[in-house]
């Protein structure tokens, strides 16, 4: 039986459009979406409209803001919730500050781990390649094997980099790399200007040996309708399908 989890980076201190967000989740049909950059009344609101559960844990309170974090929503409620402390633990104002979340997936093949991250801004691939090595033992930690779980959120890193490195050595695979070898699959925006496509691929799901990949999309700005995700973040959504491997 498949599994299909959306992550996406929707820039929650932008107010982005909730009924457009809740339009896209929906239409994608996941049983697990991880959210990063939303604020814990956006994400609040995005459960109830759906009708889901929630996990959300806060990344940084900037104080002159509402705090912002990572959300976990799904239609059934996930299971064995854990967040680890990725950099700057106690400076929990400091947008610097990170966080990754884990949570179980329970169907009819057995548990599916998720743990969803946000890797550090401003600092070096060293920096987030130690933050991806406690991301991968959260992971561990969980109720199943590595291989049978997967990372996904916002890196902050480009293909090839040291930090896809460090999830490869634990046999986390990049499904976008994986199924589309020669296609670049931007998925933000450098640039404040959306009116051009996106330029540069920061978001990905990262799959354990267990699972095989059976499908990942990125919207194509190519493809009728684009300017509604242009409108709603500077991020794309990353939607990925995986099945037990036999």
């Amino acid at each position: 039986m498949a599994t299909r989890i959306l992550t996406w980076n929707v820039q929650g201190r932008a107010r982005p459009d909730l009924e457009s967000l809740a339009t896209v989740i929906a239409d994608s049909l996941p049983d697990l979406v991880a959210l990063q950059e939303v604020q814990r009344a956006q994400a609040r609101w995005l459960a109830t409209r759906l009708g889901w559960s929630l996990v959300w844990r806060c990344k940084h309170w900037p104080l002159v803001a509402p705090a912002e974090g990572l959300a976990l929503l799904s239609p059934s409620p996930a299971e064995d919730v854990a967040t680890v402390h990725l950099a700057h633990p106690y400076r929990v104002w400091s947008w610097r500050r990170r966080i990754a979340v884990r949570a179980t997936v329970v169907g009819a093949d057995g548990p599916l781990v998720v743990v969803a991250v946000h890797l550090g801004a401003g600092v070096g691939d060293a920096e987030r390649a130690r933050q991806a090595e406690l991301a991968v033992g959260l992971l561990g930690a969980g109720p199943a094997p590595v291989g049978r779980g997967c990372v996904v959120g916002d890196l902050n890193t480009h293909p090839g980099s040291e930090v896809l490195a460090a999830f490869a050595a634990h046999g986390l695979r990049d499904a976008w790399g994986e199924l589309h070898p020669d296609e670049q699959g931007p998925t933000n925006w450098s640039s404040t200007r959306r009116d051009r496509p996106p330029d540069q691929r920061l978001d990905y799901a990262l799959i354990g040996g267990g699972l095989e990949v059976v499908d990942v999309a990125v919207p194509d700005a190519a493809e009728p309708g684009f300017e509604r995700y242009a409108a709603l973040s500077d991020h794309l959504p990353v939607t990925v399908t995986v099945v037990p491997r036999a």
